[in-house]
């Protein structure tokens, strides 16, 4: 059974460019010039799918790395309840995506909540103890992944935001979409 969603008014700025080629961009300088609070960060890397903090002007991942491998980097979310910085690799070069939704133009909007892959697994989160991060884990896929909050509770659920503009042909769409928090509870 649906969930049913429901849309709400409000505002926000968009702005998309590039940084530059690859090799010479560093992502912290990029994400510090852009990102105005702290918030959770994701990336995509072609060997692995990894979450983590944006604090204190740095990134910490359940690992203990606090870097970017940008050999490697396909895209990234630096997300938070009032902004994201979206980085993407495209023909050697990053090309960014940055939204605020405390200032700009009016906007319509719906909150989507989906369920994470995997449930909590305490004895994982014990095991590999990590403060602020938590184990998901989905047996029977063999999939896991370690999440920047901390629960006990059974299921995890990212909620992201769905942005309606108009068409050429004035036909409602989603226009854009970014991260907005991760929850142990469905909103």
């Amino acid at each position: 059974m649906s969930k049913q969603l429901y849309s709400h008014e409000g505002v926000y700025t968009r702005t998309c460019g590039t940084c530059g080629p690859t090799a010479n961009v560093n992502v912290l300088a990029v994400v510090n010039e852009y990102m105005k609070q702290e918030g959770r960060v994701i990336t995509w890397s072609v060997h692995e799918v990894k979450w983590g903090y944006y604090k204190q002007s740095g990134f910490q991942f359940s690992d203990g790395t606090t870097d970017i491998d940008l050999a490697y980097l396909q895209d990234m979310r630096i997300f938070n309840e009032t902004e994201e910085l979206r980085l993407t690799v495209q023909y050697g070069e990053i090309v960014y995506r940055y939204i605020n939704d405390e200032t700009g133009e009016p906007v319509t909007y719906v909150d989507s909540s989906s369920r994470m892959i995997g449930e909590v697994d305490a004895g994982r989160t014990q095991l590999n103890r990590v403060e602020g991060f938590t184990s998901l884990v989905d047996t029977g896929r063999k999939l896991s992944q370690i999440i920047p909050v901390f629960t006990i509770k059974q299921y995890c659920y990212l909620t992201t935001r769905n942005y309606i503009g108009y068409l050429d042909n004035h036909q409602a769409s989603y226009t854009d979409y970014r991260y907005v928090k991760i929850a142990d509870k469905e909103v």
